[in-house]
C-alpha cells in the first residue's frame, strides 16, 4: 500500500484527473480534502491489515505528516508490503502509540 499527500492548484471542469495507476487491482482506500497543511499533519489513519501467518499487529497507525506534500503524479510512499483490508481515520479520543509506526 501506498499513501500521498498532494496539492491541487487548480482544475479543468470536465475532464478526468488520475490518482494513481491504471494497473489491475488499484484501489483508493482513503481520500481527505484539508484546508491547510496543518489540518493535514493532524491526520491519523489505522491501517487494518489482512490476517496471515506471523503477523501479530492486524492495525497500524499511520500519520500523514510523516510524508512530504509532492505533485499528483507522484507515486506515493510506501506504508506497508502487506495485504491491507480497510483504512479507517484514527478515533481522535483514543491514545494511540504512534512510537514504533
Amino acid at each position: 500500500m501506498r499513501a500521498k499527500r498532494f496539492k491541487i492548484g487548480g482544475v479543468t471542469r470536465d475532464k478526468e484527473y488520475d490518482l494513481a495507476t491504471a494497473t489491475k487491482g488499484t484501489r483508493i482506500l482513503y481520500f481527505a480534502i484539508h484546508d491547510s497543511e496543518a489540518e493535514s499533519n493532524d491526520n491519523v489513519v489505522l491501517v487494518h491489515l489482512k490476517a496471515q501467518l506471523r503477523l501479530r499487529n492486524l492495525a497500524r497507525p499511520f500519520k500523514f505528516e510523516d510524508i512530504a506534500i509532492k505533485g499528483r503524479g507522484v507515486r506515493g510512499n510506501l506504508v506497508t508490503k502487506h495485504a491491507v483490508d480497510r483504512v479507517v481515520r484514527a478515533p481522535k479520543n483514543q491514545e494511540l502509540d504512534l512510537g514504533d509506526a
